[in-house]
């Protein structure tokens, strides 16, 4: 699967993986620093909603690129 062809199963892939790599850091830092708790809960809604966010801004504007291209 990581030698897909196209960019965007690309994209798909790593946005995954950069998010959840990050929620588990947070998480482990939640059991290494528990009196932060809320500030962890906080950081972990955060980035759920912000990697595919910004996934979905990385396609749009390579999909604008390309319709641009090809017109």
């Amino acid at each position: 699967m990581l030698f897909q062809k196209e960019v965007l199963i690309k994209l798909h892939f790593s946005t995954i993986s950069d998010t959840v790599g990050i929620i588990f850091i947070i998480v482990a830092f939640m059991f290494e620093r528990p009196e932060y708790l809320n500030y962890w809960i906080l950081f972990t809604v955060l980035i759920a909603f912000i990697g595919p966010i910004s996934g979905i801004a990385i396609a749009k504007g390579y999909f604008e690129k390309h319709r641009r291209k090809n017109i």
